[in-house]
């Protein structure tokens, strides 16, 4: 969570500080960590997809193609497939499609980065904290043969961290109380941290089932 305190406290000892190192838009500290976390994201999935293991398990190999894809798309995404680097200029007809004349498409229309984000937001909420609370209750179900996919108890932290800034996203737009500028940064932030820390669970259960399996042959 030092994350949350990070943004709380430096957003409320400086906006202007805050604005110009921690939100700014292709430069500031949570859109680089999130395309960071993403590029880190996608060299675990691609790895894996070499991975004998993987590959000889059609719902593991799509689990982690779907990974994959996932982290390359929000990576490029968050860059403007470039633009934020590089510093291209974007074509008019980019322009007059994308709400923000960026290179790239969850911005064009709402829906496409309203759903996918809804429906990470609530496998985040499924996943990392009900999934655990269950498995808690149930502890079978570690045992049981879905236990390779079920995310961590270790992932409980992350999703707490995305549901405590959509409540500052939602008082900030009440207007009740504004405890940190564009939230929904931080937001992102926990949801793709969320993501890299299954996968790097992903990978060391599939390394131990491996490592089990070479044990019982010998």
């Amino acid at each position: 969570m030092l994350v949350a305190i990070f943004t709380f406290v430096s957003y409320r000892v400086s906006t202007v500080w805050y604005d110009l190192w921690v939100t700014r838009l292709g430069i500031g500290f949570l859109e680089l960590s999130q395309f960071t976390m993403m590029v880190i994201g996608l060299a675990i999935a691609i790895q894996l997809l070499f991975d004998p293991f993987v590959r000889r398990r059609p719902l593991v190999l799509f689990v982690t193609a779907l990974a994959a894809l996932s982290c390359l798309y929000i990576a490029g995404e968050e860059v403007g497939w470039g633009q934020h680097i590089f510093y291209w200029e974007t074509g008019g007809t980019i322009t007059g499609v994308n709400k923000s004349g960026e290179f790239g498409v969850h911005n064009a229309y709402e829906s496409f980065e309203k759903v996918p984000r809804a429906i990470l937001q609530i496998g985040v909420v499924v996943g990392g904290l009900l999934v655990p609370a269950l498995c808690a209750v149930v502890p079978r179900l570690r045992a049981s043969r879905l236990a390779l996919f079920l995310p961590s108890a270790i992932l409980v932290p992350g999703a707490l961290g995305m549901v405590l800034f959509k409540l500052v996203e939602y008082l900030g737009k009440t207007n009740t109380v504004q405890l940190a500028g564009r939230p929904s940064e931080a937001v992102e932030f926990y949801l793709y941290f969320f993501i890299l820390a299954y996968l790097i669970v992903f990978e060391r259960r599939i390394t131990e089932l491996e490592t089990d399996r070479a044990g019982a042959q010998s």
